[in-house]
């Protein structure tokens, strides 16, 4: 979820991610789950980013980054 509350934009990229990783390699597991997780750096970085940033204007998300 961003600190903006809206999360259904991060869940939607987040499973288009999880099933184009598994039908890409059903076959094998663990690749799916590399894929996975460097499929969505960017969007774990992006989430980082915003957080920081409302960490850094109000104290009280800090604990969020």
């Amino acid at each position: 979820m961003n600190p903006m509350g809206e999360g259904i934009s991060a869940g939607m990229e987040s499973g288009y991610c999880a099933a184009s990783a598994v039908m890409e390699h059903l076959d094998n597991p663990e690749t799916v789950r590399e894929v996975y997780r460097q499929s969505t750096e960017n969007l774990k970085s992006y989430m980082q980013r915003q957080w920081s940033l409302v960490g850094g204007m109000a104290g009280t998300f800090r604990e969020m980054e």
